[in-house]
């Protein structure tokens, strides 16, 4: 994953979601930033964390397909 944000937001989220509990901590830090103000850090943070929340995600919610 890349990210063509500033390395201070990307090191301040961290690289990626390891555990359960920085999942649910970083689900905390964007709810408090997500709307923060277009084009600010907190911006581009809640981008950031919004993507590493949705790959975390994607590997760990599997949502199956119904069955018609």
């Amino acid at each position: 994953m890349y990210y063509k944000l500033d390395y201070k937001i990307i090191t301040m989220s961290g690289i990626s979601i390891k555990s359960e509990l920085d999942y649910q901590s970083k689900l905390k830090k964007l709810n408090t930033i997500f709307n923060a103000k277009s084009g600010s850090k907190e911006s581009d943070e809640a981008d950031v964390l919004a993507e590493m929340i949705e790959e975390y995600e994607k590997k760990h919610f599997l949502i199956e397909k119904q069955k018609r």
